[in-house]
């Protein structure tokens, strides 16, 4: 009996630990996909000789419902959303932490723009099963 009492008290004492590894680990991930996400949208911009480029990128191609994952977009010459561009919505690079309750192929459309106004836009898909 005070082995279980033992075990049962550790297991408690343990649990919000793995919580926090949890937490963790879901922010470096996300830090992860916004580096990857920039990385990706100089790459395109490069490729295809434009100053302005996006990419967003979810962290996994399909999630079950309910479960985390990150979205992360990055651009090259896009002016901030904090800037005085009021078409601006997105930061240059981001992510977010998401999850959703309704099963389908879910697509996340980023707009940026320079600052004589020219837009590009890129798209993240995820399926929710």
């Amino acid at each position: 009996m005070r082995k279980v009492l033992t075990s049962a008290i550790g297991l408690i004492l343990f649990i919000p630990a793995f919580a926090l590894a949890d937490t963790t680990l879901q922010a470096q991930v996300l830090q992860l996909t916004i580096v990857l996400a920039s990385l990706e949208a100089q790459i395109v911009g490069l490729q295809n000789n434009q100053s302005l480029a996006c990419a967003a990128l979810p962290s996994k191609p399909s999630v079950a419902i309910g479960e985390a994952f990150s979205l992360a977009w990055g651009s090259v010459g896009a002016v901030d959303s904090g800037a005085s561009s009021t078409r601006a919505m997105w930061t240059k690079n981001g992510g977010a932490q998401v999850s959703l309750d309704k099963p389908g192929t879910w697509t996340y459309h980023f707009a940026f723009y320079d600052t004589n106004g020219a837009s590009t836009t890129c798209t993240a898909k995820i399926v929710v099963k």
